[in-house]
């Protein structure tokens, strides 16, 4: 009930309060999971004010969360200290071996985070590896950067057929977890001019399909959308 609640499978949208009861609810039963995800809505901000004393709290849910094994917790715990959330300092060191112990466990976003600070160092090759591995089990926001790799040739020389075949894979996640980005770069770069090189077919309905999808999280869809449909007119 706690995840139906979160995700706002219930009502049709979040009810984070509730949601924190119900895991609450489940901590008192040792449940790992219960203990991460009241961490991870004091984290965000999704319950309470972000103030220490629940930020503290937080600390001692996730702590709790990784004693008992959990996955996310070790990688959340990863991102507490590469930002510096209280009560924790900065220390990016830190950060990696917490996320290097979450990849072991082939936990995807870990690749993601330790692609992010390679990126972040300019070792694309590197972070290239580590997105793709996340990008290969699914995960949505790495396959979107992985397409972005090919298409842009950042390691080796560009493909783009290989970019479209991982735009889709990332544009076909669930709601919850999709990159939005990837619809938007499949309109964009792929079905509102077509590709004949790599067998895609100009498709001005599928481009504004891809786009009305994700206009209400992107400006930029919303942008393309409109120019589009003036071309329609």
């Amino acid at each position: 009930m706690g995840t139906d609640e979160y995700y706002g499978y219930i009502k049709g949208y979040p009810r984070y309060d509730i949601s924190f009861d119900y895991f609450r609810r489940a901590s008192y039963k040792n449940h790992p999971g219960s203990f991460y995800m009241m961490a991870k809505l004091y984290i965000n901000g999704f319950v309470g004010s972000k103030s220490n004393d629940e930020l503290k709290e937080a600390f001692k849910y996730l702590n709790t969360a990784i004693e008992y094994g959990n996955v996310a917790a070790i990688n959340t715990m990863g991102l507490l200290y590469l930002n510096g959330t209280y009560p924790v300092k900065k220390d990016i060191n830190t950060a990696i071996e917490f996320f290097e112990k979450a990849s072991s466990k082939d936990y995807p976003y870990a690749y993601n985070n330790l692609g992010k600070i390679c990126e972040d160092e300019k070792d694309y090759k590197k972070a290239f590896d580590y997105y793709l591995v996340s990008a290969d089990s699914g995960e949505s926001w790495a396959a979107n950067k992985i397409g972005d790799f090919y298409r842009k040739g950042v390691v080796g020389k560009k493909d783009l057929k290989k970019a479209f075949e991982y735009y889709t894979v990332s544009s076909e996640s669930p709601k919850f977890i999709l990159c939005p980005w990837s619809k938007y770069n499949l309109a964009k770069y792929f079905y509102e001019c077509g590709n004949l090189e790599i067998g895609v077919k100009q498709d001005i309905n599928m481009a504004v399909e891809l786009l009305e999808d994700v206009s209400d999280e992107l400006v930029e869809a919303k942008e393309e959308l409109i120019r589009l449909k003036n071309m329609q007119m």
